[in-house]
Parts: structure tokens; C-alpha cells; sequence
């Protein structure tokens, strides 16, 4: 991002400059901070010129000290709750926003505000205030992972970039599997599991039902529930009144395909949830076969 815009690139290095100077041990009157601010990015001199210096019984306070502190302060506390500082764009987002805020007439919008406070005389430590909130929250509240694009006057649009992946093991995915896209569209969780049985060329075929896609071994079964499918089409399977207590159950069905009548005969053992099964005649070349079981 701050390589793309090049005033969030100057604001991102002002302000990480000014840091390494005040952590330094330079104070905010020192003529050392004094040259830094004279580099300061236009987005801080413009808010400068809303939130001008002003006095409070007696004292002089700068309002672009007031500005520069207030980012600063946003800074370190996004440091503290993400470990890194944040970009250059949600530093200019932050100072623009607040110009929109305070000013929106230096940002092309002319609308009226009522009970607004000017930035002079007995109004100049209430607009001083307002800023100082805004531009701390703006970047205290900034999403770590979005970035903010410039726009035509003055605003900002906001963007992100995500990337989404599997947290852990579980159905169809394996930790750190992308879901992005047409990628989200395999199963993650479902009380039925469905696996493509396997044929050793000879007609046989083989389908082991198990929690997960990635466990190494089967699952236990409900007899009754476990299917067979042909091309998504139900041919048989354990029927439904079959004994839960049973270690193995007979498979058996029958279904037509391409006008040729095949027969189902196999067994399912249980505890392991592994099926194995053939057809009567085989079934012709790039039939695909499941086996579902809950």
C-alpha cells in the first residue's frame, strides 16, 4: 500500500522517524523535534490550519503538537494490540477523515453543520479535542488486515485482501487447505460421510467410511444407514432394519445403467466402516461409485 500512494509512504516515515527521535530521549520542544515537524506530510499541515494554537489559562499549546501527538499515541496502541505499526494508509485515512470531519469544505463537501465550534478563539481547545479523539480511534479502530485506498475529495476508500484457510483437520479439508473461491465448495462437516469406492480392476471395489478424509483409518458405522451410489443414483446398500449390534452386514441393491440391469452383493463391517462390494455384470467403463454412511 505505501509503496503505491506516495503520501501514505511519507506519512508512514515521518512519524516512524519522529518515534526513533522522542524515544530518543528529544522532547516536543527541542530544536530536534522542531526539524522533524518541518517535514511533516501535507495531510498534518492541513489539519494544522483547522486546529490552530491556542491558550488555556494562560498557556500557549500548538496544534499541530496536539495533532502529531494524538497519531503518535494511535500508533503505539495499534502496536500493542496487532505487534507491528500500522501502514501509511491508515495513518492518511486517520488525519484525512478528521479534516473531513472538522472542515468538510477543504474536502469538496459543502453541507451545513450546526452547534460546530470554530477553530479560533474560545472554540480552539474544542476543536483541538475533537481531533485528537478522532485521529487516536481512527487508528486504534483501524482492521489490521484491510488497507485504505485514496479517493477524490479528500475520502478514502477501504479495501482488504484475505486469503482463507482451513483451521484444523476436518472433512473433505487438511489444516492450511485454501477455501477461497470455488474452493470452499468441498465438505467440511456433515453427519454423513460419503467416499468413492475403489476397483481393483477385476470388478471389486472397496470403500472405507471414516470421520474425517485425512484419518488413516475407518470409522464406526450405523449398518442400516450405509448406501451405495452409481453416478450419484442409489443402487443398495445395509438394509434399514438390519441390527446396530451386528460386526457385519450384508450389502445388496440393484440398479440399471445404460439399459444393462446390474446386481449389488458385498458386505460392510461395521466397527471399521469398510465395504466391500461388486456388481453383476460389471458395470460399464467410467462408472463412478460411492459408498455413505453415517
Amino acid at each position: 500500500m505505501d509503496r503505491t500512494y506516495p503520501q501514505q509512504l511519507k506519512s508512514a516515515e515521518f512519524f516512524s522517524t519522529l518515534s526513533t527521535v522522542t524515544k530518543s530521549g528529544a522532547t516536543f520542544d527541542s530544536a530536534e523535534v522542531a526539524n522533524e515537524l518541518q517535514d511533516a506530510p501535507a495531510s498534518v499541515e492541513s489539519l494544522s490550519e483547522i486546529v490552530q494554537d491556542y491558550d488555556i489559562n494562560g498557556k500557549r499549546f500548538s496544534g499541530k503538537e496536539a495533532i502529531v501527538k494524538a497519531t503518535m499515541d494511535g500508533i503505539e496502541q495499534y502496536k500493542k494490540l496487532h505487534g507491528r505499526a500500522p501502514g501509511g494508509d491508515v495513518i492518511e485515512n486517520a488525519l484525512n477523515s478528521t479534516i473531513g470531519s472538522l472542515a468538510p469544505s477543504k474536502v469538496g463537501l459543502d453541507r451545513v453543520v450546526l452547534d460546530d465550534v470554530s477553530s479560533s478563539g474560545s472554540g480552539a481547545p474544542m476543536q483541538a479535542n475533537r481531533a485528537v479523539i478522532a485521529i487516536y480511534q481512527s487508528i486504534v479502530d483501524a482492521f489490521p488486515c484491510g488497507g485504505y485506498i485514496p479517493m477524490t475529495d479528500g475520502m478514502q476508500g477501504k479495501i482488504i485482501i484475505a486469503k482463507h484457510e482451513a483451521g484444523n483437520d476436518c472433512g473433505s479439508y487438511t489444516s492450511g487447505q485454501n477455501m477461497d473461491g470455488t474452493r470452499v465448495g468441498h465438505e467440511f462437516m456433515s453427519s454423513g460421510r460419503t467416499v468413492e469406492a475403489v476397483d481393483d480392476g477385476a470388478g471389486n471395489f472397496t470403500a472405507v467410511i471414516k470421520h474425517a478424509a485425512a484419518d488413516a483409518a475407518g470409522s464406526p458405522v450405523i449398518p442400516g444407514s450405509t448406501k451405495v451410489l452409481v453416478n450419484g443414483i442409489p443402487a443398495g446398500g445395509v438394509a434399514l432394519s438390519y441390527g446396530n449390534n451386528a460386526t457385519t452386514a450384508p450389502i445388496s441393491g440393484q440398479i440399471t445403467v445404460a439399459g444393462t440391469h446390474h446386481a449389488l452383493t458385498g458386505s460392510l463391517t461395521v466397527v471399521t466402516g469398510e465395504a466391500k462390494f461388486k456388481f453383476e455384470p460389471a458395470l460399464p467403463v467410467g462408472a463412478y461409485v460411492e459408498a455413505i454412511g453415517h
